[in-house]
């Protein structure tokens, strides 16, 4: 049955959003695993500290819920939109661990989300 447009996305958008919160999620879960990696002790005890358990279930609540985004979205777009997980890290690692990048990695940075665009340019 083909729906006119603003029909179809009365029922896409929710999906949609729930792909954008997992990727936010997503790339919060890996500088938590980075955070809990960091420390002074020994690396099999990282594997059970607090922020390495969250990064573990971050990922976890992602992995549901991206199926219920793949439910009706394409999943070019899915897959597409997944490289943006680079840049929020980026970001990530630059407001909470403090790390600096070149501008060379800003530049690609950049190339990334101009990719995500034109591939999903309809």
């Amino acid at each position: 049955m083909n729906m006119p447009l603003h029909a179809q996305s009365i029922f896409i958008w929710p999906h949609t959003a729930i792909l954008a919160i997992c990727l936010v999620i997503s790339a919060a879960a890996q500088v938590l695993l980075k955070m809990g990696a960091s420390g002074r002790h020994v690396w099999w005890q990282s594997l059970f500290g607090r922020r390495t358990l969250l990064g573990y279930g971050a990922f976890a609540f992602v992995t549901v819920a991206m199926m219920y985004a793949m439910q009706r979205l394409d999943l070019k777009f899915v897959v597409g939109s997944q490289s943006l997980i680079y840049v929020l890290v980026a970001l990530g690692a630059r407001l909470v661990l403090k790390e600096r990048f070149s501008r060379r990695h800003r530049i690609g940075l950049l190339l990334i989300v101009a990719g995500v665009i034109v591939f999903n340019l309809y």
